[in-house]
């Protein structure tokens, strides 16, 4: 497992995220105070206050890496 702490700027961020989380096959968690989130629930995550940071906990960092990067690309193709 490994935990970073992170901040989401927009809410784009955070479908983003949480589409990526779902890509995977080891689940990602989200963690504020003592609620943990699965990343992959995307009505759950928008329950968490983004106004502040959260704890990611990755069960495969490696592999979120991989899908986050695919969902960024996925962005770039839509805006050009």
């Amino acid at each position: 497992m490994t935990e970073t702490v992170m901040q989401f700027k927009t809410v784009d961020d955070i479908i983003r995220f949480s589409r990526a989380a779902e890509q995977c096959t080891s689940h990602t968690y989200i963690m504020q105070g003592k609620t943990k989130i699965c990343a992959d629930d995307l009505l759950a995550i928008f329950c968490v206050d983004y106004t502040v940071p959260v704890v990611v906990i990755y069960e495969d960092a490696t592999e979120f890496a991989h899908a986050m990067m695919t969902e960024k690309a996925k962005v770039k193709k839509k805006k050009r």
